[in-house]
C-alpha cells in the first residue's frame, strides 16, 4: 500500500468521530491483488474506527502514523 500518501493525508481522511477512510481501486485489487489508493471511480470504501484514549484528534493521528510507518 502507498504508506507515504496515506501519511500525508491522515488529517483529511479522519473525521471528528475518529473514523479513518480509505478508497482502494477495485480493478487493481481484483485483477492484480495490488492495493492502490484512489479518490474516484470504482473502488472499495474502507472505514476504520480509531481507538484513542482519551478520544481526541491528536492521539488518533499518532495512532495512525504509528500504524502506517511500520
Amino acid at each position: 500500500m502507498e504508506n507515504i500518501s496515506i501519511l500525508k493525508q491522515i488529517e483529511s481522511r479522519l473525521d471528528e468521530e475518529l473514523n479513518f477512510f480509505l478508497r482502494l481501486d477495485k480493478e487493481k485489487w481484483v485483477n492484480e491483488k495490488e492495493m492502490k489508493l484512489t479518490d474516484s471511480g470504482k473502488c472499495f470504501h474502507i472505514k476504520i474506527s480509531v481507538a484513542a484514549f482519551p478520544k481526541n484528534m491528536d492521539i488518533a493521528i499518532r495512532v495512525l502514523e504509528n500504524l502506517f510507518k511500520q
